[in-house]
């Protein structure tokens, strides 16, 4: 990397915790805050601190006559959340049948994400409507989530 970039940034939940600072300091990276969020930062080169950035979601809902319409956001820069969100609410979705239809949308390409404005690496949404799933969701929360859906179409 060295040579090749200004430095490394990363958002505080997203490689390292609280607790992990100290380890990460060790290898030359600083804590800072900006606008609320903590981030390490490593400089290979004197830089300003950046600024968060702050997306503009510009998601649509397009409903399906008598489906249930999955949006699942994802991308391969989150290795847990991520890849389990994924497997999981597909997974769910295939017991249901013709019933759902499931929209995959990897956000990894920065046109995608500026197109959809989607800020988390993960995001489903269930007819529209954001599943608010603290960390990677369990198969029987999917389910609850789905036939809630199906009762309201």
């Amino acid at each position: 990397m060295k040579g090749k970039c200004l430095g490394i940034v990363t958002p505080l939940g997203f490689g390292y915790t609280e607790d992990m600072v100290g380890f990460f300091a060790r290898f030359g990276f600083e804590e800072f805050e900006n606008e609320g969020l903590k981030m390490l930062i490593k400089k290979f080169e004197p830089v300003q601190l950046p600024s968060a950035v702050h997306l503009e979601e510009k998601y649509k809902y397009e409903p399906v006559q008598g489906k249930v319409v999955v949006d699942l956001f994802w991308s391969s820069i989150c290795p847990i959340v991520g890849p389990w969100t994924i497997f999981n609410i597909r997974e769910v979705c295939e017991e249901f049948g013709d019933k759902v239809i499931v929209n995959d949308i990897c956000i990894d390409d920065p046109e995608v994400l500026l197109k959809y404005g989607i800020s988390l690496w993960s995001k489903a949404f269930f007819n529209g409507k954001p599943a608010e799933f603290w960390g990677p969701p369990e198969k029987e929360e999917i389910r609850d989530k789905l036939e809630e859906a199906l009762e309201v179409k």
